[in-house]
């Protein structure tokens, strides 16, 4: 396993490997040490006004004594580039050095990291500093205790001069523990390193907050990308090697599935309980945990398709999938994430877009409710689906019937105005509402929960364009259905289109009765569902138009291909001498009468407006 790393770390150039290591070192470490003293002195209550002329100094010169680490370290890597690797025999001295350091960036570091990256997320106020406090205080605890049993692994190596530790096996286990080390010492401590120690360099001050706010969560999103490569990469070897178009899918699945299961579990309940008017003030106490807890049962679940993603990766395969328990697992989660999410995330994504208000909150209860009720119906329809494939399967009957080409367009507008709300206005509305489930959505963090969940949401809009994209190419005539310059044509058109037509249709009917003196304070209440209507017809105009351009392409694609083999055949045609007497001359530009027979009269795709002259009467 070693020489493999080792063979690894060899294909990368030494100058690149420098720059990625002791640029994330010069974070984590400089700015994490001095940021460490800075936020734990806080923390334990050291720290307030009348003695922050002590810790000041204090933070900054621990960050000096790291840098200077950090320039020894470099100086190292830059001695074992031309003469090979130093050999360094474990001692009291240097586990003084290695656990001196790890106390100020692991221990202090943990409690910092938790302090410093929720002041940063807007987590932490005035009403929630103790609570925050304890939580900062307990991780200080857990990596105090991993500390000590560090220690205690060195000098047993030590005792037995062994040069691997005994936690060197990667298991799940490991990577449990190992990860989520990292993800408090590294991403949150990324973050809460920038946080602090502008602070301590007197740089973050009330005037400059806007701009160092985003520059710690920034920093904090770089190293939670870092963070899960290195999964990737643990998982690798635990499991053997797995190629980068496995990794980007994994990655891209479960990036997916943590927003719209876990934060959508959660989110669905809370959301749908306000929907329905079950959640109110007197009752909220009651709807969090409730939230909370589903919001836990899905980050199980989530846990498990990663395990078992990895398990069919080795080829171990998945469980039966008609079966009843199978039924109960799968449409039991669907109830919460499908009906459920499907009326929260229009509730959701309303209050986010700034559409539900006080005058419209009956409207978009409305909606919502009328939501939920059409995915319960398709609920339904999927579960009878469901059990005729169990009782198919049970019964040894396979029936495939073709379905006709026309279906596919119904099975396009399906798929995907499923997948509009679930997945789109469900994406933006589970961080909505999970934000506000945690409590860390109030008044004053609304302005920076509602362009997280408007940019989530646009994430997964494109995502949801670029699935649309693969199934016409997939199920409607392979990946050479359209090409790229035709996917940027249409993008092109039809976005222009959706605004001129669809929104111009609507907004003239709005905009001309106004003109006309029609509409006013008494007559709005029937110019608004006129306008609405008007912008409901133009936008299923908008869909047949897409329609009809991709049939035109399919057509176009087809008489390109009949042109291809009849230029084929005249190729290959016998030549002049070899001709009977009843035959024609190539030079007539006409065939023989059973040349027609690979042109079908009553096949609807047949481009006859391409076909050459001489078929024309």
């Amino acid at each position: 396993e070693d020489k493999q790393n080792s063979m690894h770390i060899k294909h990368i150039d030494p100058i690149d490997r420098l720059y990625q290591v002791f640029s994330a070192k010069l974070v984590l470490e400089v700015f994490g040490g001095g940021g460490a003293i800075w936020g734990f002195s806080e923390v334990m209550t050291l720290r307030n006004s009348e003695t922050v002329w002590f810790w000041r100094p204090c933070a900054t010169v621990f960050g000096c004594i790291f840098f200077a680490r950090f320039i020894l370290q470099i100086m190292d890597y830059i001695t074992e580039l031309t003469k090979g690797p130093i050999n360094q025999d474990k001692s009291y001295k240097r586990l003084y050095q290695i656990f001196s350091a790890k106390l100020v960036l692991e221990v202090f570091g943990g409690g910092g990291a938790i302090w410093g990256s929720t002041e940063a997320l807007t987590l932490r106020n005035s009403e929630t500093q103790e609570f925050w406090r304890k939580m900062a205080i307990i991780v200080a605890l857990i990596f105090i205790v991993r500390w000590c049993l560090q220690i205690q692994d060195y000098l047993r190596d030590m005792r037995n001069n062994s040069t691997t530790t005994s936690n060197d096996d990667k298991n799940w286990l490991r990577l449990v523990q190992e990860f989520s080390a990292r993800f408090v010492l590294q991403v949150l401590g990324g973050a809460g390193a920038i946080w602090g120690f502008s602070e301590v360099l007197t740089l973050r001050n009330p005037a400059t907050v806007f701009f160092w706010r985003p520059c710690a969560l920034v920093i904090g999103m770089i190293f939670l990308y870092r963070w899960v490569l290195q999964i990737i990469d643990f998982v690798s070897e635990i499991e053997g090697s797995i190629g980068s178009k496995e990794s980007l899918r994994l990655l891209q699945v479960f990036a997916a599935k943590i927003v719209l299961e876990v934060f959508g579990g959660g989110g669905a309940i809370w959301g749908f309980s306000e929907v329905v008017t079950l959640r109110n003030p007197e009752t909220v106490h009651f709807w969090r945990p409730c939230a909370a807890v589903f919001g836990a049962v899905f980050f199980t679940r989530y846990c498990l398709q990663f395990k078992d993603f990895m398990d069919e990766y080795k080829g171990q395969g998945s469980p039966s999938k008609a079966s009843w328990s199978r039924l109960f697992q799968i449409f039991s989660a669907k109830i919460v994430l499908e009906v459920f999410g499907a009326g929260g995330a229009i509730w959701g994504i309303s209050e986010a877009l700034t559409l539900r208000t006080h005058e419209t909150q009956e409207f978009w209860r409305n909606k919502a409710i009328i939501v939920a009720i059409i995915f319960t119906i398709r609920y339904f329809f999927q579960m009878k689906d469901y059990t005729a494939e169990i009782y198919r399967e049970f019964m040894g009957v396979s029936i495939e019937k073709p379905k006709p080409k026309g279906m596919q367009w119904v099975r396009l507008l399906q798929i995907f105005s499923a997948k509009l709300v679930l997945e789109v206005f469900g994406g933006g509305g589970a961080i909505w509402g999970f934000s506000e489930v945690l409590t860390l959505r109030r008044p004053e963090t609304v302005f920076f929960w509602r362009p997280v969940a408007l940019t989530i949401g646009f994430i997964f809009f494109i995502r949801w364009m670029m699935q649309i994209k693969d199934f016409m190419n997939e199920c409607m005539g392979g990946s050479s259905y359209l090409q790229k310059s035709t996917w940027s044509k249409l993008l092109q058109m039809f976005a222009a289109k959706l605004v001129l037509e669809v929104f111009g249709g609507g907004g003239a009917i709005w905009g001309f009765s106004e003109v006309l003196t029609l509409r006013n304070a008494h007559t709005v209440w029937f110019w608004r569902p006129c306008a609405a209507a008007f912008g409901a017809i133009f936008f299923c105009r908008w869909v047949l138009q897409m329609k009809d351009y991709m049939a035109q392409i399919e057509m176009e694609r087809d008489a390109n291909e009949i042109h291809k083999d009849q230029t084929s055949k005249v190729s290959s045609f016998p030549t002049k001498s070899s001709m009977e007497d009843g035959d024609f001359s190539l030079s007539t530009g006409l065939e023989g009468e059973d040349s027609n027979a690979d042109i079908s009269m009553t096949d609807e795709s047949t481009p006859l407006f391409k076909t050459e002259p001489a078929y024309i009467v």
